[in-house]
């Protein structure tokens, strides 16, 4: 049986092969076989040995293997926290609409940072409506907008970020989705051209208030 799903394992890159640890999944004390299969099959070098210091067995091996346990999602308490309303178009989600799972404005859970590269911690999770979830995917909202924000420059989304004079925080973001994506639940047709000069000169602004030399 699996312990508390808030417990974080006890292991890390560069954690000696013969010092015991937490099996990331089920909690099992043990000592990592670096020999043995594992249960997915044809998995390169790198995803063999993170899943044998990670995991104590092969029935354990479908478990996320990025040094923390899976953390079971309260989607209630999500919704009520945000007050069914969607965090990238700002229309409501009604809760009457939880189990409509093809109604664009039905409530679901997104992660801010996709979960293969974030946490299912609470401050990762936002009530989102399924139209931009759907839009959004697996990806960052930052990866979602580079391309219309700069559409005539084929730049990587991460190459794009390091011409900016700092990093874009989340509410900085959420208007430009509004404004080149969707907007209270419906998609925008008429898209601006300027967005990624009215970004760069938002963000030479300080959080204090003050513009940045």
């Amino acid at each position: 049986m699996r312990k508390s799903p808030h417990r974080r394992v006890l292991w890390y890159d560069g954690m000696p092969d013969s010092e015991s640890r937490e099996c990331q999944y089920c909690g099992t004390l043990f000592v990592p076989d670096l020999g043995r299969e594992i249960a997915i099959p044809a998995a390169p070098p790198s995803v063999l040995a993170a899943h044998r210091r990670a995991h104590c067995s092969e029935y354990c091996d479908y478990g996320l293997t990025y040094g923390l346990r899976p953390i079971a999602l309260n989607r209630m308490a999500i919704f009520e926290r945000d007050g069914f309303r969607c965090y990238l178009c700002g229309q409501p989600t009604p809760k009457d609409f939880g189990s409509s799972r093809y109604a664009p404005n039905a409530p679901s859970v997104d992660h801010v940072v996709p979960q293969i590269l974030g946490t299912d911690d609470p401050d990762n999770l936002r009530c989102c409506c399924r139209r931009c979830n759907t839009e959004k995917l697996n990806s960052t909202l930052w990866e979602k907008l580079a391309h219309l924000l700069l559409p005539e420059l084929n730049f990587f989304p991460a190459v794009l970020l390091r011409v900016l004079p700092r990093r874009p925080i989340l509410s900085e973001l959420i208007p430009f989705w509004r404004e080149l994506l969707i907007c209270d639940g419906e998609p925008v047709e008429d898209r601006k051209q300027d967005g990624f000069v009215r970004l760069y000169n938002l963000l030479l602004i300080s959080k204090d208030g003050d513009a940045k030399r």
